[in-house]
């Protein structure tokens, strides 16, 4: 029985000292299953630059996740594009927000709505034998994107995105909010500096 107790305790030890060790250094979501983590680059810019967006989604487990539908709400920016049907997405907002304030705020379009209208990605649902998207076990997906402003609708304002005018803005000086989710619900908050 000690014996048995001694192997526990050193184990536990072992995971603790591991996942300790195996912390990043950027911010991250970590349900023990599911790591989800993003990083900016660079933090600080001049109006008129871009920022790069990188994001790492790793499996921790040996269970395969599956997603039945496309679970995307409208107005996120997949990080493989229109249609990519990834299971990662994110929101820029102006200001620094938290957790608390993100739901009374209003993303900014960093993609332009008028293009992604052109796409029509259609709704996909799965049978019961196939998954819309697989992350299977011990894997890991990543993406990086850029952006250095948003878009808005030009007057008049149709209400039909398809055939409204939208002009490009650079990111004017202040403080800036990105949200990155995935589809199970983690998501990270980072911000970022336009001087």
């Amino acid at each position: 029985m000690k014996r048995m107790t001694k192997a526990i305790v050193a184990i536990v030890i072992l995971i603790a000292l591991v996942y300790l060790v195996g912390i990043p250094e950027i911010p991250y979501f970590d349900n023990y299953q599911i790591r989800l983590s993003a990083g900016l680059d660079p933090h600080s810019f001049e109006s008129g630059s871009n920022v790069s967006l990188s994001v790492t989604m790793t499996n921790l487990w040996f269970t395969t996740y599956l997603l039945k539908e496309n679970f995307w709400v409208r107005g996120i920016n997949l990080m493989g594009g229109p249609c990519s049907y990834t299971p990662l997405g994110f929101l820029v907002y102006q200001g620094n927000l938290t957790q608390s304030t993100l739901m009374s705020a209003t993303p900014l379009n960093v993609s332009n709505p008028s293009v992604i209208v052109l796409f029509n990605c259609p709704m996909i649902r799965a049978s019961p034998l196939n998954a819309f998207y697989r992350f299977n076990g011990f894997s890991s997906i990543s993406y990086s994107t850029s952006f250095g402003g948003y878009w808005t609708p030009l007057p008049p304002y149709t209400g039909n995105q398809s055939s409204q005018t939208y002009v490009f803005n650079e990111f004017g000086p202040g403080v800036y909010t990105v949200l990155v989710k995935d589809a199970w619900g983690a998501n990270v908050l980072l911000h970022f500096i336009v001087n």
